[in-house]
């Protein structure tokens, strides 16, 4: 904090979280109260207190929480699992190895205690995004079956699936991440970098839609979709054939 530099903590339970906010924590990777722990009202008021007090008062968390919403899917196939846009950037071989097979074999009681945790650990994350807490995107992703793009989208549909509106989403996953990681993008202004997608449907009715992507432009510039797509996948090509036969 000498240096002006904000600091995020991987922390679980409630005690430490309090501690945490105490001591100027800015941000939190994962929502700062889980395993079964609930927010109080004590931690309520030292995030509202730090706010009032002008204290560090950007407080903020990457729910990452996706991992928690696709296991409450488990014991069926979710659609997302034949989307064309994960079948034209991951192999087969890795979709069904990291996620189709370990959420068709979930048995139904594994199932609900999923779907009870998510819904709780959601539940503590609107209640600090209430008290002032800002959710921003981040996920897991880079740590093997955490893939790097296509999990940024499925992180949108848990923030919906949380109680976040899709327009809260994507203000959470563009401006207010921009605005917390310090870089010139998030926002289509001038002096902006020029990042940005164009979609084929309205992410406003529905945030899968995010996914119905026709170009994207990076400092303005459009990136080579098609180019990239057929690079990958001739790259697990070989994979693909060893699973017809």
């Amino acid at each position: 904090h000498r240096f002006n530099v904000p600091v995020a903590v991987h922390n679980v339970k409630l005690a430490d979280a309090k501690e945490l906010v105490r001591a100027g924590v800015e941000g939190w990777l994962h929502v700062p109260v889980r395993g079964g722990d609930i927010v109080d009202d004590e931690l309520i008021a030292l995030v509202k207190d730090r706010i009032a007090r002008n204290d560090r008062p950007n407080q903020w968390i990457t729910l990452s929480l996706i991992t928690a919403w696709m296991n409450s899917q488990g014991g069926a196939r979710p659609a997302w699992l034949e989307d064309p846009l994960l079948r034209a950037t991951y192999s087969p071989g890795d979709i069904e190895t990291h996620w189709g097979d370990p959420l068709k074999k979930m048995t139904p009681e594994a199932r609900a205690r999923a779907q009870r945790n998510f819904e709780l650990v959601g539940r503590n994350a609107m209640r600090l995004r209430a008290a002032g807490m800002r959710i921003v995107a981040g996920t897991d992703t880079r740590q093997s079956r955490f893939w790097i793009g296509y999990f940024n989208h499925l992180d949108l549909e848990s923030m919906v699936a949380i109680g976040m509106t899709p327009n809260e989403a994507i203000v959470a996953a563009t401006r207010d991440s921009a605005a917390v990681a310090r870089v010139n993008t998030g926002l289509v202004a001038a002096g902006r970098n020029a990042d940005f997608i164009v979609l084929d449907a309205n992410p406003l009715d529905n945030i899968a839609n995010t996914r119905r992507i026709d170009r994207v432009f990076l400092r303005g510039a459009q990136v080579p979709r098609a180019l990239l797509a057929a690079k990958w996948q001739a790259q697990f090509r070989p994979q693909l054939a060893q699973l017809r036969d």
